[in-house]
This record gives C-alpha cells, sequence and structure tokens, in this order.
C-alpha cells in the first residue's frame, strides 16, 4: 500500500473522530436539557396538586353557602 491510499482513509478517521466529538456534546446538552424539563414537570405538579385542592374547598364552601342562605332566609326573625 503506497502513503497516498493511507492518506484518505486516516483523513476520514479524523473527519468522523471530529463528528462523533460533535455528537457527544450534543448528546451532553440533551442530557442537560431534559433534566431542567424535569425539573420544571416536577415542580408543576406539586402546583397542580395545589390548585386542584383549592378548588375542591372552594366548591365545598360555595356549596356549603348555597344550601344554608335559603334556610337564614327563613329564620324568624
Amino acid at each position: 500500500m503506497s502513503e497516498l491510499s493511507i492518506h484518505p482513509v486516516a483523513e476520514a478517521m479524523g473527519d468522523l473522530k471530529a463528528r462523533m466529538i460533535r455528537v457527544e456534546h450534543d448528546q451532553a446538552d440533551m442530557a442537560r436539557d431534559l433534566k431542567a424539563i424535569r425539573s420544571s414537570i416536577d415542580q408543576a405538579r406539586g402546583g397542580w396538586k395545589t390548585l386542584m385542592l383549592v378548588g375542591g374547598l372552594a366548591g365545598a364552601v360555595g356549596a356549603l353557602v348555597t344550601k344554608v342562605v335559603p334556610f337564614l332566609g327563613s329564620l324568624p326573625r
């Protein structure tokens, strides 16, 4: 084999190595982004549960007031 036939192969290997390094950096960036998204979703879960609890309590109080108000109007004075 001559030195000329080895050179294109070595060049291709160098190019592939550089591309692989870029892919690894991109993958690391995506992993960091995924962790940030997961953290945001975890925080949103707690907020969602709190919002549902407040909504449920408000509905229960509203229903209780709706039931009690007609009886308060009919009480003797």
